[in-house]
């Protein structure tokens, strides 16, 4: 989902079973800006910020690196991204796995009791708790980001991952100066971005066109 929650925390590398592979992937945890807390008023929830249509990846350097377009890296987590909307990421699913979890809140009267203890605090407020109200919300956020990143960050053609990106150089060197030309991704080793226009002192960088050696 490319949620701010988990731009720059709020996730953990695992790996499953070692036994099977011994891949790690990340593992997601806590969407509370995003996807809850929609009661607050908290001027962080703001919907410039934690909005559906809101581009969250700028935020996250690590997706935007493994989006460079190495060894058709791109094309292929664009084309898992489409097959997992037909199955376990269809807004359907998402968003019944949601409900479901929420309504055994409220079957088992945590929800009454969240609400008996909390509801009209601060922290919330000064508003009642309405799981009812906060599924509705889910609802229209979940449907509301996917149709997004259908169309933005998956779709045909990627921002970061265009011709123009490839082909143009993103560092040149020119009246004894070496800069960022492009804002297709410059890194240096340690994962920090530079942006266009950006002197780099001397260093090793991945560009989409590869590693570079500035001296």
């Amino acid at each position: 989902l490319l949620c701010i929650d988990n731009s720059s925390k709020n996730m953990f590398w695992a790996c499953y079973d070692q036994a099977e592979d011994i891949r790690i992937t990340p593992i997601i945890w806590d969407a509370d800006c995003s996807v809850g807390q929609n009661w607050t008023n908290n001027p962080f929830r703001d919907q410039t910020i934690v909005g559906p249509e809101v581009k969250f990846k700028i935020y996250n350097t690590a997706f935007s690196r493994v989006r460079l377009h190495v060894d058709g890296f791109a094309d292929g987590l664009t084309q898992c991204y489409r097959a997992l909307r037909q199955t376990k990421f269809h807004t359907d699913s998402l968003i019944a796995r949601y409900h479901s979890h929420i309504d055994r809140i409220i079957a088992c009267g945590a929800a009454r009791r969240e609400d008996a203890r909390w509801g009209g605090d601060s922290d919330v407020g000064g508003h009642r708790l309405d799981f009812e109200a906060e599924k509705a919300y889910i609802a229209d956020w979940l449907t509301r980001r996917l149709d997004y990143l259908d169309n933005n960050d998956f779709a045909d053609s990627p921002v970061e991952n265009t011709v123009a990106d490839r082909l143009t150089p993103a560092v040149v060197s020119r009246d004894g100066r070496t800069y960022v030309n492009t804002d297709a991704g410059v890194y240096d080793i340690g994962g920090r971005r530079y942006p266009p226009g950006a002197t780099l002192p001397p260093g090793c960088y991945i560009t989409p066109q590869g590693k570079i050696l500035v001296r």
